[in-house]
């Protein structure tokens, strides 16, 4: 892998993926009391699939002809996992409270701001950087017939 001659959308994807990848180790949610706090990761419930989500996205962006951008099925497969990726944060953030009760207090830490910034960084990278002909159908017809012929191939 030669980073200098990679194809601007992998590399873009590749580095949004890196740190949301990065980001599921730094504090999601925090609380403490009385001096003392707690910090809670991104390896617990919607964030272990944001995780998977971020791993996929960086493989397809090292796999085949760095020089070249994705192809129109590997392109939809890096939408969806950029999709899938924010809809678990999105969800994670909406199911989660913040209190403060003067003694205690609980929040979103900056862990989970990052992974919505990369999930977003994912998709958008994808999008702007992918061939003139790719569009969402053209991704899903081109992914339908790969997967058809594949299980053909059984």
């Amino acid at each position: 892998m030669n980073f200098e001659t990679m194809n601007k959308q992998r590399k873009l994807i590749l580095l949004a993926s890196l740190a949301g990848i990065i980001s599921i180790f730094l504090p999601w949610f925090s609380a403490g009391a009385f001096g003392f706090s707690v910090h809670v990761n991104g390896f617990h419930g919607w964030g272990i699939l944001a995780f998977l989500c971020f791993v996929v996205a960086l493989i397809i962006s090292l796999v085949g002809n760095q020089t070249e951008p994705l192809d129109k099925s590997i392109w939809f497969v890096v939408i969806i996992c950029g999709a899938v990726c924010l809809l678990s944060i999105i969800i994670t953030i909406l199911s989660s409270q913040s209190a403060d009760y003067g003694f205690a207090t609980a929040g979103i830490g900056f862990g989970i701001w990052i992974s919505l910034i990369a999930g977003i960084a994912v998709i958008a990278f994808a999008w702007m950087f992918k061939n003139p002909a790719d569009n969402l159908k053209g991704g899903f017809e081109s992914l339908k017939k790969t997967v058809s012929a594949s299980t053909a191939s059984f």
